[in-house]
């Protein structure tokens, strides 16, 4: 299974937009640490609902 990564550019996007992070990971099912981890990664199905999440806030 593919993975990609997830860097700090997706803290910028989320304070950009006035999102709250916590309340994105949360709807798209993902760990509330996630941005906390060391060199975090996710599969392409936890990319697209990471999206859905920010499409939905």
């Amino acid at each position: 299974m593919k993975k990609y990564p997830v860097d700090g550019g997706w803290r910028v996007l989320f304070d950009d937009m006035n999102l709250s992070i916590q309340d994105v990971l949360r709807y798209a099912q993902l760990p509330l640490d996630l941005l906390s981890r060391k060199s975090p990664t996710i599969s392409g199905d936890q990319y697209f609902r990471l999206w859905d999440g920010v499409a939905t806030r």
